[in-house]
């Protein structure tokens, strides 16, 4: 009985005046809130590979950082053997 009748509850107000005028309204609103979401998950994929690498290279020369700083990275080495991972050292 309750799915039957609160689905309802929502249902008949909207054939209202103020109703109607809400759906018209929201009918404007959900695009555009749809736009503004796609446009910031945009910019934020496009900052993440344009402003954050010119930053860490301003940071590393204000801090006056080593550029042969060693760093560990993995690798991937397939033989006749198997797989195995293992680790290398390398240059920034």
């Amino acid at each position: 009985m309750v799915m039957f009748w609160a689905p309802l509850m929502f249902i008949v107000p909207l054939f209202t005046t103020a109703g109607q005028r809400s759906i018209i309204v929201g009918s404007y609103l959900m695009p555009i809130g749809g736009i503004t979401w796609l446009l910031s998950h945009a910019a934020g994929v496009v900052r993440a590979f344009t402003h954050l690498p010119a930053y860490n290279d301003k940071l590393r020369r204000a801090l006056q950082l080593d550029t042969m700083t060693m760093s560990i990275e993995p690798s991937v080495n397939v033989t006749g053997h198997g797989v195995a991972l293992t680790l290398v050292s390398a240059t920034l």
